[in-house]
């Protein structure tokens, strides 16, 4: 997973709050203390951007109406947000981009290996990515062309 951030999306009055609902999870088990400073400012950020025209970009694993939150105003701004979903990619595209990546980076693969890594990953770009870079440090510490075998045990899938 990636990093719990909060950060400016460029320009003023802009931001993004990536996995929200996993710090808010990480506040409420903390501390019910934390849980309600962590309410209180996500409550008064959506305000204030508001007012003032800003934007915020949430994203999390879970939609809002399953987050566990207790201040019934933050509640509130949560159900009339939009939502989105983003689906993982489609097989062809996925495929096209281990391909791509494997072949930026020069890695030779035996018969069948991008079938078979497509089988056994997670459906993200960034398992994806994530699975090119061990197999080429794998793959040049050993050098060797990336086969099935090599990709098995590197990856433990």
């Amino acid at each position: 997973g990636s990093a719990t951030t909060a950060s400016p999306m460029g320009a003023a009055g802009r931001f993004w709050f990536d996995d929200v609902d996993r710090a808010h999870r990480q506040a409420i088990e903390t501390s019910g203390d934390r849980a309600a400073r962590f309410e209180s400012g996500l409550f008064h950020l959506i305000n204030e951007l508001a007012v003032g025209g800003g934007r915020l970009l949430l994203s999390a694993a879970e939609p809002p109406s399953l987050w566990p939150v207790t201040l019934p105003d933050l509640r509130t701004r949560l159900n009339a947000a939009l939502l989105l979903r983003i689906e993982p990619p489609e097989d062809a595209l996925l495929e096209a981009y281990l391909e791509r990546r494997l072949q930026e980076r020069g890695l030779a693969t035996g018969a069948g290996v991008t079938r078979f890594l497509l089988l056994r990953l997670e459906r993200s770009f960034g398992a994806v990515e994530a699975a090119v870079e061990r197999l080429d440090r794998a793959g040049l510490k050993e050098q060797r062309r990336i086969t099935r075998d090599l990709a098995a045990r590197v990856l433990g899938v």
